[in-house]
C-alpha cells in the first residue's frame, strides 16, 4: 500500500513539478520519460548527474530506482537510502517517509 502511494505520489510530483519549475532541458524529459516507462537502465544514466547536482526530484527518482532494482538496473540499498536522504533534507515530502 505504501508502495503504491509512493508511485503515485512520484508520478504526481513528477507532472506538477515539470509544470511549476521550468525544464528546458531535453536530456531531463528524456530521462523523465525512461523513468516513466521503467526503462530504469536509460533512466539512471540520465539522471543521476542530475540527482547528484542537487535537483531533489531526481535524487528521489534515483532513489526509488536503486531501493526497486530490475528493468536494467541492480537493487542498491545504501545508495538508495542516501539518495533519499538527499532530497528529504532538501524538504521532499515524498523522500521523507523512506
Amino acid at each position: 500500500m505504501i508502495r503504491n502511494f509512493l508511485k503515485i505520489s512520484i508520478s504526481l510530483v513528477l507532472f506538477f513539478g515539470s509544470t511549476a519549475v521550468t525544464f528546458s532541458d531535453e536530456r531531463w524529459e528524456k530521462g523523465k520519460s525512461a523513468y516513466l516507462s521503467k526503462d530504469y537502465a536509460t533512466a539512471i544514466d540520465i539522471l543521476l548527474p542530475y540527482a547528484d547536482s542537487g535537483w531533489s526530484i531526481a535524487q528521489l527518482l534515483v532513489a526509488q530506482m536503486l531501493g526497486e532494482g530490475g528493468n536494467g538496473i541492480s537493487e542498491d540499498l545504501p545508495k538508495s537510502a542516501m539518495y533519499y536522504e538527499l532530497a528529504a533534507e532538501q524538504g521532499l515530502l515524498n523522500a521523507q517517509y523512506n
